[in-house]
């Protein structure tokens, strides 16, 4: 995901499609480090109501000129999470506490 124009009404759509409470940041410039691949998305522009990502307005699906250093990231305030399963809902629980 690109991050040139990603906002929080944005972080609320991820967060909410991936069940993991609400958005309390919205992460810019590959603030959790570059990921890999290509780039699916560029310049998503959410109201923060969608269900999912891909129900929101984006400029176009495969971004040619993005590149990782500017991948977009969330942080939600769920403070469960399963980490290390072979799917989204499976692994091991671990519990964030404080920060």
């Amino acid at each position: 995901m690109c991050g040139d124009i990603w906002d929080m009404e944005d972080a609320a759509v991820v967060c909410k499609q991936l069940g993991c409470g609400s958005a309390v940041g919205a992460h810019r410039h590959g603030h959790f480090g570059a990921g890999s691949g290509p780039i699916w998305m560029a310049a998503v522009g959410c109201v923060g109501t969608e269900s999912a990502l891909s129900d929101c307005a984006r400029e176009e699906w495969i971004k040619q000129y993005c590149d990782h250093g500017d991948d977009a990231g969330v942080t939600c305030s769920g403070f469960v999470q399963l980490v290390g399963g072979d799917s989204p809902c499976s692994g091991r629980v671990e519990i964030r506490v404080g920060n």
